[in-house]
């Protein structure tokens, strides 16, 4: 996980991100929070299967949601 700075005289807060476009990573490596492991996007993208890539979308919300982060680096 990595955080942006905070700029605190302009009001905005530090940010926390993950990375893993096929599940989000948390702090901790082995030992932290597990994750889900998600089929890679482009195979996503070859089922032709919105309802699919939509269900997988509100999942890797939740795990980020559970790692305290605000934004999932991934495309």
């Amino acid at each position: 996980m990595w955080r942006t700075t905070a700029i605190e005289r302009l009001g905005i807060p530090s940010i926390k991100t993950t990375d893993g476009p096929v599940g989000a990573r948390g702090m901790g490596g082995s030992e932290g929070k597990r994750s889900a492991c998600f089929p890679t996007p482009v195979a996503l993208a070859a089922t032709w299967n919105p309802e699919i890539v939509e269900r997988v979308g509100k999942a890797l919300a939740d795990e980020v949601k559970t790692k305290g982060a605000h934004i999932l680096l991934a495309p």
